[in-house]
């Protein structure tokens, strides 16, 4: 039995001799605590900063993606638009295509294109485009040869118009 105890003895001091004293042990705990924590805050403060890069992507992906939709929207109706001049010039001849027009108008507005109302309205350069100048109150939309349409705040095409030169 007395052997059992010098080979329990022995063990605890090969174990104190790999691990050190109880008391080396709480310093060494204490730094290596401290060592961790530091190590802890630097690796969430770049957790925290990866997340914010990828939520500013997002953002920034979602804006890219409304800005390329509102584009493709201007293409399109930028492309409709002779149509409708030809479809408008053949109503004043052909009844039956008037209502084609207002079809026409209709797809138009879906894609977000409005019609500029410029008849009877001041002259406004921005969403004009004076051709001529005909007897009528000065700088007032008399005449309107081709139709203007905005989508949102841009103009894609200004009005046509004939203005009265007072």
């Amino acid at each position: 039995m007395v052997k059992d105890d010098k080979n329990d003895q022995s063990k605890d001091e090969d174990t104190s001799s790999i691990y050190g004293s109880s008391n080396d042990c709480q310093c060494s705990n204490s730094s290596e605590v401290e060592r961790l924590k530091l190590k802890l805050a630097e690796y969430e403060a770049g957790w925290r900063r990866a997340l914010a890069d990828y939520q500013n992507l997002q953002k920034r992906y979602a804006h890219e993606k409304e800005e390329i939709s509102d584009l493709i929207k201007v293409i399109i109706v930028n492309s409709f638009l002779p149509i409708l001049d030809n479809l408008l010039s053949a109503s004043e001849h052909d009844p039956g295509c008037t209502q084609i027009c207002r079809q026409f108008k209709k797809v138009l507005l879906d894609l977000g294109a409005v019609e500029i109302n410029a008849l009877g309205k001041m002259f406004d350069p921005k969403l004009h485009e004076a051709v001529d100048t005909i007897q009528g109150e000065k700088d007032k939309v008399i005449e309107v040869l081709n139709l203007g349409f905005v989508l949102g705040e841009q103009v894609i095409r200004p009005s046509r118009v004939k203005i009265g030169k007072g």
